[in-house]
């Protein structure tokens, strides 16, 4: 079921974008971000799915000191699911996920999202 609304996601968020004046509608941009579950558990998967414009080829996550590849899935579809590592557990608490997004001519877009450990 979500993979049939994923792309109504993504045009919808194009219109939006579209809308906004001073948005430069052929610039990247990342239009929503999701981790789940919520919060993050140690030793249990977690999954980032990230919808951008569909010139976005690459997406990178950042927390902490910690980068990781998030794989593309459609167009403008990014999205992956890993473990939390037990020794995790050193870092609970609340931290914040920064997501960044390229093109092919290395244009880029920066998001953030807040994950509970």
């Amino acid at each position: 079921m979500i993979v049939r609304t994923l792309p109504l996601a993504v045009l919808a968020g194009l219109i939006v974008l579209a809308a906004l004046p001073g948005l430069d509608p052929a610039a990247p941009a990342i239009l929503a971000v999701s981790v789940t579950p919520e919060p993050v558990k140690l030793g249990a998967p977690v999954t980032a799915t990230v919808l951008t414009t569909p010139e976005v080829v690459s997406v990178q996550g950042h927390v902490a000191a910690f980068n990781f590849n998030i794989p593309k899935t459609g167009d403008g579809v990014f999205s992956g699911t890993t473990t939390v590592p037990r020794w995790a557990a050193l870092f609970h608490g609340l931290f914040k996920v920064r997501f960044t997004a390229k093109t092919s001519d290395g244009e880029q877009t920066q998001a953030e999202s807040s994950v509970k450990i």
